[in-house]
């Protein structure tokens, strides 16, 4: 960030360029190219870090924790617009594909995919809340969000490419669960009813299957686990044929935990 003076729209435009080169099939790059190709992708991934949003900040603890939020989400409209403006989203979904694809290949967890979903799961919650107005009747969010449906297919691809190169460490499941619950409720908000489902939907089904079949255990994280499952399920449209898993999962669980979950799925 420092590199670009904090200009959001500038580092943008830089890493859609990084991005936009492909290491397998591009002639005369620099040996090294694949590996400039995944430090790209890892900043951009770390694009939504609050610190980020902080870029000045000294120690100044006088700043209240509404004022934080507001700036937080001031930098990630920003952001928004920034992804949509310099096309980075074009070369984002593409590359990353294109990565988790040859982590696959090479039999290797995939590095980076689940990190571009949770970046793009936290533009699309700027999404939910954002409204339009007389003076700004189309907010940054917003055209964030119409990109991102547009791409749905693309979407669909980066996350069978992420569960086929498996999802062993339960918090990455989780953390990839919970991007797909917000991903898919951004997008089925939109869908064109009698119309096919896209990628991503259809993508996200294979992941509640997944998911069903691997959560297990008890405790807090297990419960948002199975939230996420839940909303999962909803957004797809699989609710009713998942039900009977997710309470056996649920009935499963401490009491505590289990009442929460229950809460939070009857509220879905």
């Amino acid at each position: 960030m420092e590199f670009a003076n904090h200009d959001v729209l500038c580092l943008c435009a830089l890493l859609r360029g990084l991005l936009a080169l492909n290491p397998d099939t591009a002639q005369g790059l620099p040996h090294d190219t694949a590996e400039i190709h995944g430090a790209a992708l890892k900043a951009v991934c770390g694009l939504t870090a609050p610190e980020l949003a902080f870029p000045h900040a000294g120690g100044t603890e006088e700043e209240s924790i509404e004022q934080q939020n507001r700036l937080l989400h001031c930098y990630l409209e920003v952001l928004c617009a920034a992804v949509v403006e310099t096309g980075l989203l074009e070369a984002l979904l593409p590359a990353a594909l294109a990565h988790a694809q040859r982590d696959l290949a090479l039999g290797r967890e995939s590095t980076h995919g689940w990190r571009v979903l949770a970046l793009l799961a936290a533009l699309m919650l700027e999404a939910d809340a954002a409204e339009p107005s007389a003076g700004d009747p189309s907010p940054p969010p917003l055209r964030f969000r119409e990109v991102l449906i547009c791409r749905a297919d693309q979407l669909g691809s980066l996350l069978e490419a992420v569960l086929a190169s498996g999802c062993p460490e339960p918090a990455r499941l989780k953390e990839l669960v919970v991007s797909c619950a917000i991903l898919s409720a951004g997008l089925a908000v939109h869908c064109v009813p009698d119309c096919p489902d896209d990628g991503f939907t259809l993508a996200c089904r294979m992941l509640l299957a997944t998911g069903l079949d691997l959560c297990c255990g008890q405790g807090p994280d297990v419960a948002t686990l199975l939230v996420a499952l839940a909303t999962v399920a909803a957004n797809v449209g699989d609710l009713e044929i998942s039900r009977a898993r997710l309470q056996e999962l649920i009935g499963g669980l401490h009491a505590d935990d289990s009442r929460r979950a229950r809460a939070r799925l009857t509220r879905r």
